[in-house]
């Protein structure tokens, strides 16, 4: 399960949790941070304007 938030930034199904990918200009993935909830990471990008 992927959900492209804009072009840098998605929100991945990684085993049981749910991270903020950020891709770089490089077109490497570093993982920001990972939620138990899709709702959890949703609303952490949506304080950060991710999205």
């Amino acid at each position: 399960m992927k959900k492209q938030l804009n072009p840098n930034v998605a929100i991945e199904k990684v085993n049981d949790h749910f991270c903020v990918i950020r891709e770089d200009k490089a077109s490497q993935k570093n993982v920001e941070l990972c939620f138990y909830s899709l709702a959890d990471a949703l609303s952490y990008a949506s304080e950060r304007n991710y999205g």
